[in-house]
């Protein structure tokens, strides 16, 4: 009789507590991953495409294609796959892949920044986008430089030493910010840098720096808000089917994506 009731006490647990669903084992949708992207080094634009659940191999997967220059963001997609994203050229051709890791919350947002080598080989680094990270009003100063910069964003002064980075909160009235960089010339501060930021109390964005000889050269990935009706793949199907009557008429299953 004991031994029956030690057995009873051991699968109690099991009936009081069943085992918990994933949300995919109950039909609902993971938090999807979003994504801005930039061609950070090496120039040009790259058109690349992606699915929105990962799925490439399927017939007749949902594609959509972003179109990422040196010069501003890509338009914001996301993505409900497991990690790596991989992006492909035209035919299939892998183009690269991107890792990262999503811890299953709904906010995670990542910039992608593309390094394209002289063969034309394409390699990503990806920069924490998340709206609690970088609220709006807030701007990150990032620093890929090898030596030290010196900034005057606005009444705040501060440096950035190779790899830094550097938190700045404009003030909600503000209708222009002025971004000041300098560099040491000779023992003295040089002039490097002179950008504006209009209406910073609406918008939120990394800077991220570069030196080229005597110049510092800025790149601002910076965004609004966005609805998420707008953004690239947000609901997206994970297949088209192709309209069954009339080969005319099918369902171009690639969407291009405007910067």
């Amino acid at each position: 009789m004991k031994h029956k009731l030690k057995a009873l006490v051991l699968l109690c647990p099991f009936f009081l507590f069943p085992k918990l669903l994933t949300a995919e084992e109950v039909g609902e949708s993971p938090a999807p991953a979003f994504f801005h992207m930039l061609v950070f080094e090496g120039g040009g634009t790259e058109e690349l495409t992606y699915a929105p659940w990962g799925n490439t191999e399927d017939e007749n997967a949902t594609l959509y294609t972003i179109r990422a220059g040196s010069f501003r963001m890509s338009k914001k997609f996301c993505y409900y796959g497991k990690s790596p994203i991989r992006f492909y050229k035209e035919g299939k051709e892998q183009a690269f892949e991107h890792s990262f890791a999503h811890n299953g919350s709904n906010d995670f947002e990542q910039i992608i920044l593309i390094r394209k080598s002289s063969n034309g080989k394409l390699q990503s680094y990806g920069l924490a986008f998340q709206e609690n990270r970088v609220p709006l009003g807030t701007f990150l100063f990032q620093s890929f430089a090898t030596e030290a910069t010196f900034f005057k964003v606005g009444n705040k002064k501060f440096s950035l030493q190779k790899g830094m980075n550097q938190f700045f909160t404009s003030d909600k009235n503000t209708q222009n910010l002025s971004v000041k960089g300098y560099l040491m010339r000779n023992g003295k501060y040089q002039a490097a840098l002179t950008k504006n930021i209009s209406k910073p109390s609406s918008k939120r964005g990394i800077i991220a720096v570069r030196v080229f000889g005597d110049m510092i050269r800025s790149t601002s990935l910076i965004t609004g808000p966005v609805q998420k009706s707008f953004v690239l793949g947000y609901n997206a199907p994970k297949t088209i089917d192709p309209k069954p009557d009339s080969s005319e008429n099918l369902a171009d299953p690639v969407t291009l994506g405007s910067n």
